[in-house]
């Protein structure tokens, strides 16, 4: 039996409080100290700002961005880092109503509340969200960017979604790749000018401003980077996670050849079909021999628009499971994360059932990923978090396929 939301018309409101709470919570764990990747956000900022090397300061490879990244924190450095930090954590919560907002523009379904606050709890309940405003990154400000592409090119709006896409190469050259891939398969002239001349002006404006911010820098410092890619643990593209699992690297890299030229078909594929996406944004992280946890909000997006596309939700259950991984060895905190989920499931009307199945799923895989922290190592632990964070993205992808053809044959 399914949950009646409109009988129930307290439910939106209790999950909202549940929202707010969780958000006032983790803006107070986190705004203690800055994020990680805050910290070289607002230093490689202030370097820019000076004239000086972002890429190379003293031999010292401080920035692990494009430069063009750089600016959208420029305006932060006027604070001390602290504060900057936690204005960008405020700024984050922005961008996920933003967010939110860019999926219903998409997709060009009429927003409701009930629909808004489900999609923005599951949003903020995801590992790759709680990941993103924990370090102090930019997934939804490259999240936005890639949104902002499709909604103008399903418009015809091809000059600013050639901005949108520029913005998003600069932001993350690897998940700005195959949607560039897209719409150069599918011959799409005017998407192709339009990110052609965003790319020679941001470039020019770049090295105007700071000549030794241009991409031939930046793709300098990838190459040096590029060395150490497979030893990093929290890596979650194929050949990190089957080298990590103790493979050997030959072995690793013709396994993942393999997958990433099945990616590449299934991109192919989509470029001469009318526009899926749900497995767009489920394929895009896939396509990269980089693929970082906070990349995985690709795959939350892709949930969300299945989802709100009101496909049966059955397939989404393993998805669901996996969207609660978890890397705190806090299992109280894990289980009020948990309400967001069930609340959000509620407000989505998955049945009763499915919710509680949902929920203890969720629950055990925690218990089990804080078992193993506490036991065996943050290393060990790491390890388990990318390799679930990987299969939350590719079961999310065979879901959606799945659920797609069976779709087909009913119609």
């Amino acid at each position: 039996m399914k949950i009646d939301v409109i009988a129930n018309k307290y439910l939106v409101f209790i999950v909202l409080f549940f929202d707010l709470s969780y958000l006032f919570s983790q803006f107070l764990v986190f705004s203690k100290n800055p994020g990680s990747d805050f910290i070289h956000f607002y230093h490689s900022a202030t370097r820019m700002k000076s004239g000086q090397s972002v890429f190379f300061p003293g031999g010292d490879t401080l920035a692990f961005s494009s430069a063009f990244t750089y600016f959208f924190f420029i305006p932060l450095t006027i604070f001390p880092i602290n504060l900057a930090s936690n204005i960008f954590i405020c700024i984050n919560y922005l961008l996920i109503i933003l967010t939110v907002l860019y999926i219903f523009k998409l997709i060009k379904k009429e927003m409701d509340l009930n629909s808004f606050i489900a999609i923005f709890t599951l949003l903020i309940f995801s590992f790759p969200s709680r990941s993103i405003i924990g370090n102090g990154t930019i997934g939804f400000l490259v999240i936005v960017a890639a949104l902002g592409v499709f909604i103008n090119s399903q418009n015809k709006k091809f000059l600013i979604s050639g901005v949108y896409l520029y913005v998003l190469f600069e932001l993350k050259i690897y998940l700005a790749l195959p949607i560039l891939l897209l719409y150069v398969l599918s011959k799409n002239l005017a998407m192709i000018k339009s990110f052609s001349i965003s790319l020679l002006i941001g470039q020019s404006l770049i090295f105007m401003t700071n000549p030794s911010g241009t991409l031939f820098y930046y793709f300098k410092l990838l190459l040096q980077r590029a060395s150490t890619v497979d030893t990093e643990i929290d890596q979650m593209a194929i050949q990190n996670i089957l080298i990590n699992f103790k493979l050997s690297e030959m072995v690793s890299w013709v396994f993942a050849i393999l997958f990433f030229a099945y990616i590449l078909f299934r991109i192919r594929d989509l470029a001469y079909s009318k526009p899926n996406y749900s497995l767009i944004f489920a394929l895009i992280p896939l396509s990269s021999f980089y693929f970082h946890r906070q990349d995985a909000l690709f795959g939350a997006i892709a949930i969300c628009i299945y989802l709100m596309n009101k496909f049966d939700m059955v397939w989404m259950i393993l998805p669901l499971v996996l969207l609660g991984n978890y890397g705190n060895k806090n299992f109280v905190f894990a289980i009020l994360i948990n309400l967001l989920l069930i609340g959000a499931l509620a407000l989505l009307q998955l049945g009763a059932r499915k919710i509680f199945l949902v929920a203890v799923l969720c629950t055990a895989l925690q218990f089990f990923q804080i078992y193993i922290l506490i036991n065996f190592g943050w290393q060990s632990s790491y390890i388990l978090w990318s390799a679930l964070g990987f299969l939350f993205q590719v079961s999310t992808y065979l879901s959606i396929l799945k659920s797609h053809k069976v779709e087909n044959k009913r119609t």
